[in-house]
This record gives C-alpha cells, sequence and structure tokens, in this order.
C-alpha cells in the first residue's frame, strides 16, 4: 500500500493548510477486486479534527473537495460530522480508493 501511504500523506499536507489534523486506517487488509482488472478497492476510514478551537465547517468542506480532486478515483460511502451546531469537531469520512495493483491500468 505504499501509493495509498504516500497519497494520504499529501492529503495531511492539505488539510494543515486549513489548520485540520488528518488520521486515517485501513479497515480491510484484504485487496477487494473491483469490476477492473488490474485495481483493488481498498476501504478506508479518516478522522479530521480541527487544530484549535474554530469552527470547522468550511475547512471540512474545503477538505472533502480536496479529497475529492486529489488522485487515485474514492467512493465515498458515509461522512458523519459532530459538533453542538455552532462548531463542528469531528469530521469521519468512509470511503473506498481505487488503487492499481499493476502498473499498466489506467485509471
Amino acid at each position: 500500500f505504499t501509493h495509498l501511504a504516500q497519497w494520504a500523506q499529501e492529503l495531511q499536507q492539505e488539510g494543515n493548510q486549513w489548520n485540520l489534523r488528518m488520521q486515517y486506517r485501513i479497515l480491510n487488509t484484504d485487496r477487494t477486486a473491483s469490476p477492473i482488472q488490474g485495481v483493488a478497492l481498498v476501504p478506508l476510514e479518516i478522522q479530521v479534527n480541527p487544530q484549535g478551537s474554530q469552527s470547522a465547517y468550511r475547512p471540512y468542506l474545503q477538505f472533502m473537495k480536496a479529497l475529492t480532486r486529489s488522485g487515485p478515483r474514492v467512493d465515498i460511502q458515509n461522512v458523519t460530522v459532530l459538533g453542538d451546531g455552532q462548531q463542528a469537531t469531528h469530521l469521519t469520512i468512509g470511503l473506498s480508493v481505487w488503487m492499481k495493483t499493476n502498473d499498466s491500468v489506467e485509471l
């Protein structure tokens, strides 16, 4: 999952510009076959928290936009935002990332 780790590090750096701290975990290390030969779907959970006490609604939206434009195809399955109605304190994203299993595949 080297490409996945590189992608996640780039995403973490993007989050830093909006004062967001991102952590991710792979939910299942067994590669899920995709309908396309040479591609694996890797299920992930991304946890995002604001650094500081500012409201994170806008930064969360910016992060989500960056996520969808970040490189590999992602299928977002669920998004949860926690907060008190005035401040968003936590964002959880469940998704699958399309990763090449061989370099001859075009995504």
